[in-house]
């Protein structure tokens, strides 16, 4: 990145206060994704960023609060370690931990989730919508986040300013952003464009909880990393 950490660490948090201002003006809840860690994301050499449809929550309306990735985090690494079975968490883990550590197969995924949790730290997920939801997505409430947070999820990805880009069945929300002389509508699918004078990868793939297994997502999705 161009700028310090301090600076960085500066433009998430103003970045943090437009976002209540404009999505939770009467103290609605809340939920604030980007990184995991600030400090170890920005280090990282390669920046990962996973661009979902909308955070989850059953618990009842009198126990929400605003959270955010990094007031969870201690908990998710518990979490990811008890419950092997975490649909969405595990893939998103074991590829990630794949590209930036530049292995994949049975060396990767031979590995226990609490050996390589600490991944997390590295990246940042972003969702379309800031609310949580209850139940399954529907694609047209997903539209209509988009459209509404369209201004907010630009600044959000260019302040992160990732070097890949993963869409877990979100890139076409988000194409008109990205120019490319080809469409991405295979699944999985890689390809590379200049953004803002750099050159990134762009991932159009299934939301990491599609029903295929997990270690058949974290192959197809590193594999086509690797292939651009």
């Amino acid at each position: 990145m161009d700028i310090s950490l301090i600076e960085f660490t500066k433009k998430i948090a103003d970045f943090e206060i437009e976002t209540r201002m404009h999505l939770s003006p009467n103290k609605e809840f809340l939920f604030i994704d980007g990184p995991f860690d600030i400090k170890k994301y920005y280090e990282s050499k390669t920046k990962i960023l996973w661009l979902l449809k909308e955070p989850y929550d059953s618990r009842p309306e009198s126990k929400k609060k605003e959270e955010s990735f990094r007031s969870i985090f201690n908990w998710k690494k518990t979490h990811l370690i008890e419950i092997k079975s975490n649909k969405t968490w595990i893939p998103i883990l074991y590829v990630s931990h794949g590209i930036l550590n530049n292995i994949t197969g049975g060396e990767l995924l031979s590995k226990k989730p609490a050996e390589i949790v600490d991944t997390f730290s590295n990246i940042a997920i972003i969702n379309v919508s800031k609310i949580p939801a209850k139940t399954t997505t529907k694609w047209n409430d997903l539209v209509k986040s988009y459209k509404k947070n369209e201004t907010l999820l630009k600044k959000q990805i260019e302040i992160l300013n990732p070097d890949i880009l993963i869409f877990g069945n979100t890139f076409d929300l988000y194409k008109n952003i990205f120019k490319t002389k080809t469409e991405i509508k295979e699944k999985t699918k890689t390809r590379k464009v200049l953004h803002n004078s750099k050159e990134i990868k762009l991932i159009n793939t299934h939301h990491p909880a599609v029903i295929m297994g997990y270690k058949k997502y974290v192959n197809q999705v590193i594999e086509s990393h690797s292939s651009c």
